[in-house]
């Protein structure tokens, strides 16, 4: 398969880049800074230099390759994020999941390409009601403290685009994230939220749906990353 891969170089990105060239997978990672290519092309794949929220730049790139799917794992999270700033430390991450997600879909239908994946969240987005374990279609909680509702907000609608759009869309709800070249690794700073007893999902499990999922045929549910 041929595969546009935005995020490519981040934490999630880089494990999927490798899976998926290792299973004999065309990938093509979609870098801001084009100095970031070089990291791809050790890994066996390609990169292709564009800035997600452009729309014409993404629109040329997406025609030009023409994928066979779209695995959006674009994210701009700092290091470490005080809650206190919650909605401020992730509004780029928010418009890269609205603004970004719309653009990656109208290139997919300008292109005809066939499927896209988007990462989603599990957890604290959800309503306090339920089993312990919620599943794939359990919603969204509609009275979250305010400095999480932009967050939310984006989720939810990064969710309901690719789902109800005319192709095989499937959204990942991942938890939070642990292991190396993340914010809860050796020298992580979020080791004391660790303490609190919050639930972290390790990253190797993390690519592993978002691999499984580029390559699984007539998917469209939301599957929840444990």
């Amino acid at each position: 398969m041929k595969i546009l891969l935005t995020g490519a170089t981040g934490a999630i990105g880089k494990a999927v880049t490798a899976s998926l060239v290792r299973h004999g997978h065309e990938v093509t990672g979609l870098v801001r800074n084009a100095a970031k290519g070089a990291s791809l092309t050790a890994q066996g794949a390609q990169f292709a230099a564009g800035d997600v929220l452009d729309r014409e730049q993404v629109a040329a790139i997406v025609g030009e390759l023409r994928p066979d799917a779209i695995v959006h794992e674009a994210t701009a999270l700092a290091s470490n994020v005080p809650l206190t700033r919650f909605d401020e430390l992730f509004a780029l991450t928010n418009r890269l999941r609205t603004e970004g997600t719309d653009n990656l879909l109208a290139a997919a239908r300008q292109a005809a390409v066939p499927k896209m994946v988007i990462q989603s969240y599990c957890g604290w987005p959800f309503a306090k009601f339920g089993d312990p374990v919620a599943p794939e279609t359990h919603p969204f909680d509609a009275a979250l403290p305010w400095r999480q509702r932009d967050t939310s907000y984006a989720l939810q609608y990064s969710e309901a685009a690719v789902m109800e759009a005319p192709l095989e869309g499937v959204a990942l709800r991942y938890g939070g994230f642990y292991g190396p070249g993340t914010s809860l690794c050796a020298n992580g700073s979020m080791i004391r939220d660790l303490r609190r007893r919050r639930s972290w999902k390790r990253r190797s499990r993390a690519w592993r749906c978002a691999m499984a999922a580029s390559m699984d045929p007539g998917r469209r549910s939301a599957p929840t990353a444990r």
